[in-house]
């Protein structure tokens, strides 16, 4: 069993880094999206590199880029046309092992996916519903707990939070309404916010300035509206990560009318701190994302301003506090959003972004060549390095001097989920969104490395 103070408070347990964070300068993907407006970044030729998505409103297309390797991108390659292209996702719909797309559209107002055929080839359009009207977001989760993904959607003209559940084979439920009373709904999320291991619903709406969750209750019910702050003048995007390391996920929002980035601490029992601001100068505010963009165990955050053509991000110090901002690009012309994944393989988070008045979607290298070490304090000899962090599908474990030894991943209450010796790669695919603790021990001297992994799905 797992030390209970160690998952409580980490106590000792210090993070070593050597070098200043640093990103490269822009590259382009692609000129031909007109209205990019948003990105996503996923393996959708099964090549084991990720790939890009984008979706752009003015030219109605969902569009994807085959990763080639080495920093580069082939073509754009259409997948379909759809009014008012809007969100672009990808998540396995059909449950054949392969990203199938999702999209939704502000002049058509459908919401539809796209059947991944291998080998970056596509089905037709599958439309879900098309009576959405405004229907700027779509997001999967699988929110009844039965194994498959179902999608999630918003219409900001009339003020809907809604859910479709995934019967299989490709097909959908009739809408179900999580609420009506997000007003100017633009954005959708899902995390479990209280602990209980079923994922919550989260809301960005525009026009009452919300930041909102609603409690998953089972059997695909949903609570009634939950806000976190009322102050969010404009919300637009909203994300989640465990700012404070303290086991539970904190809520990140991005607003344009009032130019911020904040966060809210979850406290616990589905309450949450007032708002913390991280930034009020990014000028018309889209999107935030998060992750560990300097590889120090602390999730930083991304976020990207329409308003000053702006990607920038924040260093997490610790202790709920973040530095000041950090500018990738001021040249990304009315940028909508932005995403980070590892897109060249080397084991750090590369920033991509989609800008609507230049057409552009980019990417941004992470140059950091300093790989993060966690060490039990006092005995410094024996180091692990364990990457990516978030993680997906598997975590990776480098050792000091190729020592031997054993990993035990835990859950946050302490119970052994995987226990391996040796083994320097760790399949967390089935594993639910979460935070886990992973141990690992030198069996010569019986030294200890403890950290967070952060499951994403």
């Amino acid at each position: 069993m797992l030390n209970k103070y160690l998952i409580s408070g980490f106590i000792f347990l210090t993070f070593n880094h050597a070098s200043a964070q640093t990103f490269g300068a822009k590259q382009v993907i692609s000129s031909s999206a007109n209205g990019a407006r948003s990105v996503f970044a996923v393996d959708l030729n099964g090549d084991n590199k990720p790939d890009v998505l984008s979706a752009s409103v003015n030219d109605n297309k969902i569009s994807w880029y085959d990763n080639l390797g080495n920093g580069g991108f082939g073509p754009q390659q259409i997948i379909g046309t759809n009014a008012g292209s809007a969100c672009v996702f990808a998540a396995d719909i059909d449950g054949d092992g392969d990203a199938d797309v999702l999209n939704s559209t502000i002049n058509s107002n459908e919401l539809s996916w796209y059947e991944n055929l291998g080998n970056g080839s596509f089905s037709t359009k599958q439309i879900i519903l098309s009576t959405l009207d405004f229907a700027g977001s779509v997001y999967t989760s699988d929110l009844d707990g039965d194994g498959d993904q179902d999608v999630l959607s918003t219409s900001r003209y009339t003020n809907l939070v809604t859910w479709y559940e995934n019967l299989g084979s490709g097909n959908f439920g009739p809408q179900q309404e999580i609420t009506n009373n997000a007003s100017g709904a633009m954005n959708v999320y899902t995390s479990d916010l209280d602990g209980d291991n079923d994922l919550d619903v989260l809301s960005a709406s525009f026009n009452d300035g919300k930041i909102a969750w609603y409690e998953n209750l089972g059997g695909g019910n949903f609570g009634p509206q939950l806000v976190i702050s009322n102050n969010s003048l404009g919300a637009t995007g909203i994300y989640t990560s465990d700012v404070d390391l303290d086991g539970d996920m904190d809520v990140f929002s991005a607003s344009q009318s009032d130019n911020k980035v904040a966060w809210y601490e979850n406290l616990g029992n589905g309450n949450f701190s007032s708002e913390k601001i991280i930034s009020s100068n990014s000028l018309g505010a889209m999107s935030v994302y998060s992750g560990d963009f300097d590889n120090d165990g602390y999730p930083d955050v991304l976020s990207g301003s329409w308003g000053d053509h702006k990607v920038a991000w924040y260093k997490n110090l610790g202790n709920g506090s973040f530095g000041t901002e950090q500018i990738l690009s001021t040249n990304a012309t009315a940028v909508h959003s932005v995403y980070a994944f590892d897109l060249d393989g080397d084991n750090d988070l590369d920033v991509l972004s989609g800008s609507f008045d230049d057409f552009k979607i980019a990417w941004y290298e992470n140059l950091n060549t300093t790989t993060s070490t966690s060490e039990v304090e006092g005995m410094s000899s024996f180091k692990a390095i364990v990457y990516p962090n978030p993680a997906i599908d598997i975590i990776n474990i480098d050792v000091s001097d190729n020592l031997k030894f054993n990993a035990t991943l835990y859950d946050l209450q302490g119970s052994v989920i995987i226990s391996t010796t040796n083994q320097s790669v760790i399949d967390i695919q089935t594993l639910p969104q979460g935070v886990y603790l992973i141990e690992i021990e030198d069996l010569s001297s019986g030294q200890k490395v403890i950290e967070k992994i952060i499951k994403e799905k």
